[in-house]
């Protein structure tokens, strides 16, 4: 029944050993506020080699838009009307192969705010509404995974870039043709890039090789007393 208990930590630590070496790591940066149409650029670290076996990587992209909204009704007479201004930001890479997923004519993060006011905009009147709006995608994971992971290996330190653009604009239902809609926008983007990797070093780990360490000490001490007793 000893031996049993013995192999059965054995078995144990190794596993917790093994379990340890598999990991994550990220890296992000955030662009500071700038006035529409913004074109920005950031660096993320790539993947070090020497952490291991890199196995899987994923993005998340964010932005965020301040808007001013006005309505100027130039009638005699009070309208109703709304308006809803846009940002789409778009990201680019210098990667190539990750640049080409990006590069689908679609944006990456779509972000908006409505203006409603509350009954009629009153004849020869402005109305003028603020908005801050954040956006954050959820995290994206590129098709073809398996042939862009390579891209993303580098030694400690090497970095690639994002830039990202932003395109507004401003939609206007209602007013009877007798509203003036006009928006000043800033912009802000951001985004961050998780590495998943298994630690497949052959030098084991501090704590892989106390666990082990642990392990066989116990097995010994229990194989001693085994051969006393007897």
């Amino acid at each position: 029944m000893k031996r049993r208990f013995t192999f059965s930590a054995l078995i144990g630590a190794l596993t917790l050993a093994s379990a340890a070496q598999a990991g994550t790591i990220s890296y992000n940066f955030n662009n500071d506020w700038a006035d529409t149409e913004i074109n920005q650029t950031g660096s993320l670290n790539l993947f070090d080699t020497a952490l291991g076996r890199l196995t899987g990587v994923s993005f998340t992209f964010n932005g965020a838009m301040q808007t001013t909204i006005s309505l100027a009704n130039l009638s005699n007479t009070n309208q109703r009307a709304s308006a809803r201004s846009t940002m789409d930001l778009f990201y680019r890479s210098n990667l190539s192969p990750l640049d080409a997923l990006l590069n689908t004519g679609s944006p990456q993060l779509a972000l908006f705010a409505d203006s409603r006011p509350e009954g009629n905009i009153l004849a020869k009147s402005t109305f003028v509404d603020n908005k801050s709006v954040q956006g954050v995608s959820a995290a994206w994971t590129p098709n073809g995974l398996d042939a862009l992971l390579a891209s993303f290996k580098a030694h400690e330190g090497e970095k690639f870039t994002l830039s990202c653009r932003s395109e507004s604009g401003l939609t206007l239902l209602g007013g009877g043709g007798q509203i003036s809609a006009s928006q000043t926008n800033r912009g802000k983007c951001g985004a961050s890039v998780t590495y998943t990797y298994d630690n497949n070093n052959t030098v084991p780990e501090p704590a892989s090789l106390a666990l082990f360490g642990l392990a066989a000490s116990t097995a010994c001490v229990a194989g001693r007393r085994r051969r006393v007793k007897g």
